[in-house]
């Protein structure tokens, strides 16, 4: 969807690369956050907060996966200021959401974004600093609702906080 609207409506190409090499390395980011952060992200909140029973190696297999991911691009990033072409770009905004979702939530209070992926940790502060973006999170928050939550069970962000905090909780015991 994000490619469709670029595609046809930023004619400027203030999102997108003109390059056949730079489209292609695009699209395939595209597809890597479309077929493993996408995914493997949504899989380890389902197994950590929805799932009616317990499942510790499911947590950790997608805990894991969500790390070896966080590990690619971090040694992409450690090279170059973003992923594709010199500039910001659909490929770079495609991951924002799923990574501050499993960076602030997800993978609990012993993870540290700043040490274990400095290079990822730097391009995300970047995008999240991104007038736009900001702007993007903050309307999200002031709604009190999250696709990740409402498509799911109907919770509020409000409600939903109490789980996350839960979810640290368990990372933190589980992790001692």
């Amino acid at each position: 969807m994000l490619l469709y609207i670029c595609t046809h409506y930023d004619k400027d190409k203030k999102f997108l690369v003109s390059e056949p090499n730079d489209v292609a390395d695009m699209n395939t980011w595209l597809f890597f956050q479309a077929s493993h952060q996408g995914p493997f992200f949504g899989q380890l909140q389902w197994f950590s907060l929805y799932h009616e029973e317990q499942i510790p190696s499911a947590v950790k297999r997608y805990t894991d996966e969500t790390l070896r991911i966080l590990g690619v691009l971090d040694s992409v990033l450690k090279d170059r200021e973003w992923l594709v072409g010199n500039k910001c770009t659909l490929a770079d905004i495609a991951f924002v959401k799923c990574n501050e979702y499993a960076t602030r939530d997800l993978l609990g209070d012993q993870f540290n974004f700043r040490e274990e992926f400095p290079h990822v940790y730097r391009w995300h502060r970047t995008l999240m600093a991104r007038p736009a973006v900001a702007w993007v999170f903050k309307y999200k928050a002031e709604q009190d609702c999250g696709r990740e939550r409402q498509h799911v069970t109907g919770e509020t962000h409000s409600s939903y906080e109490t789980r996350v905090s839960e979810l640290s909780t368990k990372q933190t015991s589980r992790n001692a």
